[in-house]
Formats: C-alpha cells, sequence, structure tokens
C-alpha cells in the first residue's frame, strides 16, 4: 500500500512522508527568485509613493505658510495705508511712492498708530515706515523699517526682510482717474485716493495666468 501511494505521489509531485502521508515538495530555488523579486519590486513601488506622498505635503505646508506670511503682511501695510497721514504744514509727515528702477525703490509714509511709551524717547503715535525693494541673486526683497516720526535714528527703529524671492513687487497710486507709477505728497496733494499692493513669487510657475500672485487695494482714511 505504502509503495502504491510513493508511486502515486511521485507520479503527482508530491512527497510521501515516511508515515506514508503526502505532502507537498518544497519550493525551488527559481521560485523563491521569483518572489523575491515581486517583493523588492512591491517594496520599491511602496518606497516610491511614500516619499512621493511626503514631499508632497512638505511641498503643500511651505505654500500654505507663505500664503499665510503674505496675507498677514498684506493685512499689516493694508491697515497701515488706512491711517496714512500727511500735512503740509508738518514736515515730518510724508507720503511717497518710486516706481521700479535698478536701485531700491518702495512706499514711504508716516500714519497713526497706538502710542508706544519708552524711556528716553518722545511719545507719539505718529510713525514713519518704509517698504524698500531691493534685488538679490535669489530674486526681490522686501524689506521694512519703521521708527518714530519725531525721532529718527533713535533706540527701537528697525529694519526687516518681510518677504524674499519675489519676482513681483508693485505699488500704484490711484489719483481719482488712474493708476500711476509715482506718488509725491506735496502741498496741497495729500494721499492717494488708493493704494494698489501686488506681489509674486519667482517660483509661482511661470505662467502669465497671474495664479501665484497677491493684490490688495488699500484707501487712506484721512485725506
Amino acid at each position: 500500500m505504502r509503495s502504491l501511494l510513493c508511486e502515486a505521489g511521485v507520479e503527482a509531485g508530491v512527497e510521501v512522508g515516511p508515515e506514508g502521508k503526502l505532502g507537498r515538495r518544497g519550493f525551488t530555488l527559481i521560485e523563491v527568485l521569483i518572489a523575491m523579486a515581486l517583493m523588492a519590486a512591491l517594496l520599491a513601488a511602496l518606497y516610491t509613493t511614500f516619499f512621493t506622498v511626503f514631499a508632497g505635503r512638505e511641498t503643500v505646508n511651505f505654500e500654505l505658510e507663505r500664503t499665510r506670511e503674505v496675507r498677514r503682511f498684506i493685512e499689516l501695510v493694508t491697515m497701515e495705508v488706512e491711517s496714512a497721514f500727511y500735512d503740509a504744514k508738518n514736515p515730518v509727515t510724508l507720503f511717497k511712492g518710486d516706481k521700479e528702477k535698478s536701485g531700491p525703490w518702495g512706499l514711504e509714509f508716516t500714519y497713526f498708530t497706538h502710542t508706544v511709551i519708552r524711556k528716553d524717547l518722545p511719545v507719539s503715535d505718529l510713525k514713519r515706515a518704509i517698504y524698500s525693494v531691493e534685488r538679490k541673486d535669489e530674486g526681490l526683497t522686501l524689506y521694512k523699517e519703521l521708527f518714530d516720526a519725531y525721532a529718527p535714528g533713535k533706540v527701537g527703529d528697525f529694519k526687516v526682510a518681510v518677504l524674499e524671492g519675489l519676482s513681483l513687487v508693485s505699488f500704484e497710486y490711484y489719483d481719482g482717474e488712474s493708476w500711476v507709477k509715482e506718488w509725491r505728497a506735496l502741498g496741497e496733494i495729500t494721499t492717494p485716493e488708493a493704494v494698489k499692493i501686488k506681489i509674486a513669487f519667482s517660483d509661482a510657475g511661470g505662467d502669465d495666468d497671474g495664479a501665484g500672485d497677491y493684490t490688495a487695494v488699500a484707501r487712506p482714511r484721512i485725506r
């Protein structure tokens, strides 16, 4: 009987144990190599997918953080422009904007804000803000300087880069009829009716559809 089982097992491609029980033979070397190759391909695909998703997540987080920074900046400069103040009889007040040029250009004005009390400094709620644009190897950099209008050059002044890697920084001024590139408050010419601020990043894709542009319009309330 055992011999008959052995013969049947050999013909069927199965092994017969010492007790006459039938069992499958082990995997061949080729089968093992094929299984390992399939496993390696699967792991490689999972590895690539994981790091692609991870890199995509990092890119999205970077874009979201940059968008938040731009929005905070636009909200801040909008509030400042809305509080802009110019009086021809007060020599410390001003409002001027330069058009784009090879050297630094930007927007400079005085505006009302909360009172800051510091030792050995005059108390004033009139500040002077300077937004200047400079060309760098990585693109345009937008700087901000802020100090007390009645005490320029004193302790508390600062200049800081607020946005970097820009491809466009544009300030335009509405005179009641059209948008102009420059503005000078002088005599009866006070603050513009509105200021348009436009910003774009150098890595926004290079398209002309404006998808990477940020634009805001602020209207001075004191005129």
